[in-house]
């Protein structure tokens, strides 16, 4: 079962099928999906890794590995907390590989997650974050 909210009321709800608010009969949308903005800043990506401690495996997707990683950023606005958000998102192609290199037990890493931009992509990256999402016409 998914949350929703009405565009009209702003109430939240639970269900199966995306449709309309049982409080206001208007169309709903999904709660994550409210984006300040339609356009978005999509990145390449050098590389992103995530470890999974529960299962000791990493999540990698990798330009060396033809995998093409991007990142897509976004301003979304998130009604529940009623705050606007910087939200980055990764996809590509991926692999997962057991962890078996490391230095240090991962039990005693301070990070589980790393996201590597080349330099060039971070000048674009910036001009997104400088975008003031709660100017009104950024509504618009």
């Amino acid at each position: 079962m998914t949350v929703y909210v009405c565009r009209s009321c702003g109430k939240f709800f639970n269900s199966d099928v995306l449709g309309e608010c049982p409080f206001c009969r208007e169309p709903v949308k999904p709660k994550y999906a409210s984006h300040v903005w339609t356009e978005k800043t999509v990145v390449n990506l050098d590389s992103v890794a995530f470890y999974c401690p529960n299962c000791g495996h990493y999540i990698i997707s990798d330009v060396s590995k033809g995998e093409n990683p991007k990142a897509t950023a976004n301003w979304i606005n998130y009604l529940k907390m009623g705050q606007v958000q910087f939200r980055l998102a990764v996809s590509g192609a991926c692999h997962v590989e057991r962890l078996s290199y490391y230095t240090k037990l991962p039990s005693e890493w301070k990070e589980w997650g790393w996201i590597i931009f080349a330099e060039k992509t971070v000048e674009l990256l910036k001009k997104s974050l400088e975008r003031d999402p709660n100017r009104l016409e950024a509504w618009m």
